[in-house]
């Protein structure tokens, strides 16, 4: 296939930085950048590899923390989940290939923002293994924003040894509001006497939603903003991907969500 430059759109993406979209499929894309002098591509990151060559101008190249100036002719990589930006010392044009799916629009990269210190307190305190039984126990409210709200967020896993597995998650929060708790899978999922069974036939699982008793439990469809064109991945369509299962506290600042998952043998 043979792409013209004329026939395809130039795009604004941060200040004093347009892009062109050069050639795609659903794994790789190429993309043409270029910059004003002062431009910058603000620092981001995301799970794929990527490479630069640097057409023309003279650029501040930051990796990892570390920056290093690159002019025409030199290129860089981008290892996975690297943090990565670039600087405009003067005018100039950057070629990219990577593959599909980095966001520039929107908030796509959730962990930016995130405080790292008290990132560090998401953590497993305590996992108990005794005649095949097992029971690990978490902590996870700072996996969440400040403005969530979240004071604490105690999680314990229990397996019975057997095919009973028990979530149970204890929760606490600076405002009164109703707690949201998902469980999601691949099959569909339905109401079958108190429980609701993932699948259709065995082995199927079971589960039973023991706590709160004045929960709201919904089975549903799964909606989301699936990719949009290479490069977006906020602004795509709304698509049905798998099921789940919903569960809503009644409004409080504490609540306690259990969950009795159980397999149904064949």
């Amino acid at each position: 296939m043979i792409i013209r430059g004329e026939d395809t759109p130039i795009e604004p993406t941060e200040p004093g930085v347009t892009r062109r979209l050069l050639g795609h499929d659903d794994m790789l894309m190429m993309v043409r950048v270029t910059f004003v002098a002062g431009a910058a591509s603000s620092l981001h990151s995301h799970p794929h590899r990527q490479v630069t060559f640097v057409e023309r101008g003279r650029f501040r190249f930051s990796l990892n923390g570390i920056d290093t100036e690159v002019g025409a002719g030199d290129s860089w990589f981008v290892p996975p989940g690297a943090p990565h930006g670039a600087v405009a010392l003067e005018a100039g044009a950057l070629i990219t290939v990577g593959n599909v799916g980095q966001g520039e629009e929107g908030d796509h990269d959730v962990w930016r923002s995130m405080d790292q210190a008290a990132l560090d307190g998401v953590r497993i305190t305590s996992m108990k293994v005794d005649e095949g039984k097992v029971v690990v126990e978490a902590e996870a409210a700072s996996a969440y924003g400040t403005s969530v709200g979240f004071t604490r967020f105690h999680r314990a896993l229990r397996f019975d040894g057997v095919r009973t597995f028990v979530v149970e998650d204890a929760i606490a929060t600076r405002e009164t509001k109703p707690i949201q708790w998902f469980l999601h899978s691949d099959v569909p999922i339905h109401a079958s006497g108190a429980a609701f069974v993932f699948g259709g036939s065995t082995p199927a699982l079971s589960v039973a939603v023991a706590a709160p008793t004045a929960s709201t439990q919904i089975a549903q469809q799964s909606v989301l903003t699936a990719p949009g064109r290479p490069g977006s991945i906020t602004t795509g369509p709304k698509e049905q991907r798998g099921h789940e299962l919903k569960v809503e506290t009644p409004p409080a600042t504490t609540a306690t969500i259990r969950a009795v998952l159980t397999v149904v043998p064949l």
